[in-house]
């Protein structure tokens, strides 16, 4: 609901401060909520109403919006499908980084 009205810069400034703490004391783990946000802001930033980066892109190629919409929805159901791995499956939010660094 708060991006109908902020972007997502905003939103994370807004809910961060609350959400984090009451999510980690609750067990979960801090880069799983980090990645987690990241990925929610990233959709944000692609979806209607506000989808910034939808604007963005509608600009620089001079198509119109609606049409640049019409077109974002594969990367929509992709992006939907990963976070919902994500929830699914936290190990994957780590695993990368433990298999390059670790």
């Amino acid at each position: 609901m708060l991006g109908f009205f902020l972007d997502q810069l905003a939103i994370l400034i807004l809910t961060l401060p609350v959400v984090f703490p009451l999510m980690t004391q609750l067990g979960y783990g801090q880069i799983w909520l980090g990645v987690i946000f990241v990925k929610t802001a990233e959709i944000g930033l692609i979806t209607p109403p506000m989808g910034m980066n939808v604007f963005v892109v509608a600009g620089v190629t001079r198509m119109p919006v609606s049409e640049v919409f019409k077109g974002i929805w594969p990367f929509v159901v992709t992006e939907l499908l990963v976070l919902a791995l994500l929830v699914a499956l936290p190990q994957l939010a780590l695993w990368f980084p433990a298999f390059i660094y670790g």
